[in-house]
């Protein structure tokens, strides 16, 4: 990613402590992770035990991603839009999906991809991969059933009159914080932090999408809890 030298030199600084602490932070989960999987292995280990050590796993590694994801926000201010590489959309989605049952080994995670096309390319390099699994992440977070399944669809969607892909995920069993059940992501910056609690991983998701020129939703519906991350359509590998 290439640094845009008008940047000030405090924003510099910030990003810079940014990325150490995000270091620190994600070194001392690691070693946690290692000792929860050194438990886990213990053949004797009693069935509450390990149930218990499993939640602390999945509780760490979605910490860990929070901490990566401000690093990634603070870089992608610094981003140039004509760095811009094609993903596919469809194998992002499908990559989430495996990685999901990582997060949560002591849950059941189903994901159903409903797709007309094989391929679907949007501008966004990896950022745009790390946003699809941010957004299925925090899907999943909003269940708190043991048997999680949900659906996503992919289709052509436009933004700003431009040509884009949509990926829709519905989850019939999700629950919306109430400042989410409209839709509208953006009053939320004007509230309290001690009212936005569980909410970081949207937000996230609504920042990183409009700096890729697209845009995110979530909101209930009959349906249940359903979110809308739309991209910017690109024409294929390069």
């Amino acid at each position: 990613m290439t640094e845009n030298p008008q940047i000030p030199e405090k924003s510099r600084q910030l990003s810079f402590f940014m990325d150490l602490l995000g270091h620190d932070v994600l070194n001392n989960n690691q070693a946690v992770l290692s000792y929860l999987e050194l438990l886990l292995s213990t053949q004797d280990l009693s069935p509450k035990a390990r149930s218990y050590a499993e939640k602390a796993i999945s509780h760490v590694r979605t910490s860990t991603v929070m901490v990566e994801n401000a690093k990634r926000l603070m870089a992608a201010q610094t981003l140039d839009p004509n760095e811009l590489k094609p993903l596919d959309l469809i194998w992002s989605i499908e990559a989430a999906s495996r990685e999901l049952k990582r997060f949560f080994p002591d849950r059941k995670i189903k994901v159903n991809l409903h797709s007309a096309t094989k391929e679907a390319y949007v501008l966004g390099n990896s950022l745009a991969q790390d946003l699809v699994m941010n957004v299925m992440l925090n899907a999943v977070r909003t269940n708190t059933a043991e048997d999680v399944s949900i659906d996503v669809s992919v289709k052509k969607a436009t933004h700003g009159g431009r040509p884009c892909w949509s990926m829709v995920l519905e989850d019939k069993m999700g629950v919306l914080p109430d400042m989410l059940k409209t839709g509208d992501l953006a009053p939320i910056f004007s509230q309290d932090s001690s009212k936005t609690v569980r909410m970081a991983g949207f937000l996230f998701a609504k920042m990183i999408a409009d700096i890729l020129g697209g845009k995110f939703e979530a909101a209930s519906s009959e349906k249940g809890a359903e979110f809308t991350l739309t991209l910017v359509e690109a024409g294929g590998p390069k």
